[in-house]
């Protein structure tokens, strides 16, 4: 028996393009790093609130996934690797957009951290209207 999916509509869409815009147009807005870093630290809290009822939607999902079943070494090994590199890949992303913005301001490009945030807003505002398959709910013994 599946429950209904949840199909992100046009308030998920603008929660994720002002986010996702918020995050990577600051530099232009507020040049103190310790400042951007507690602002940043605020997004992250919101787009976590912002997932929380999709992670209610799929519990059943990730609890079976990750606590209701035994993990081999070797699945651990790779999860593990995933996620580091993941991480890894994460960072780089980051570093190379943020350095992006620093080239195009040193360029004197006004708002030069803007107009790639703009795209990448888009992007995700985009991303959130796709929707998602339904949770599968298997039966309980």
């Amino acid at each position: 028996m599946t429950t209904e999916a949840h199909d992100p509509g046009p308030r998920d869409a603008a929660a994720g393009a002002l986010l996702t815009l918020a995050w990577y147009a600051m530099p232009d807005v507020v040049r103190s790093r310790p400042l951007r870093t507690a602002l940043k630290v605020a997004l992250l809290a919101g787009g976590a609130a912002w997932v929380v009822p999709f992670v209610k939607l799929y519990r059943d999902e990730i609890v079976e996934l990750l606590v209701d079943r035994d993990w081999s070494g070797r699945e651990i090994a790779i999860g593990t690797g995933a996620l580091a590199a993941g991480t890894g890949l994460t960072v780089a992303a980051e570093k190379a957009i943020f350095g992006y913005g620093e080239r195009r301001r040193g360029r004197d490009v006004q708002l030069a951290h803007t107009a790639p945030a703009l795209v990448m807003a888009l992007m995700a505002g985009a991303s959130a209207l796709l929707p998602m398959p339904a949770p599968q709910q298997t039966p309980k013994h």
